[in-house]
């Protein structure tokens, strides 16, 4: 399981959360990626490398609110 503000095609350009998928696929294990803000299209180089992505938050919502219920959002969807 990893995450960070916005999984998108930036992700693949070497940040955290692409290093720890790469490295949980060469163990034949399933990544879970959670984020603040998640491609709404079907993303096949987002898709080799995790295996479900989850946007935490509850609704559409401005920055300093969703930063405020980071916490709280990521305990949530992670259970």
């Amino acid at each position: 399981m990893t995450g960070e503000g916005s999984l998108d095609n930036q992700t693949l350009h070497g940040k955290g959360p692409y290093g720890v998928a790469c490295r949980a696929k060469v163990n034949n294990l399933p990544v879970i990626g959670l984020s603040g803000k998640i491609p709404l299209e079907h993303n096949e180089n987002l898709n080799q490398f995790f295996n479900v992505l989850f946007a935490i938050g509850n609704q559409p919502t401005d920055i300093p609110i969703a930063l405020e219920c980071t916490k709280l959002n990521l305990v949530r969807t992670a259970r």
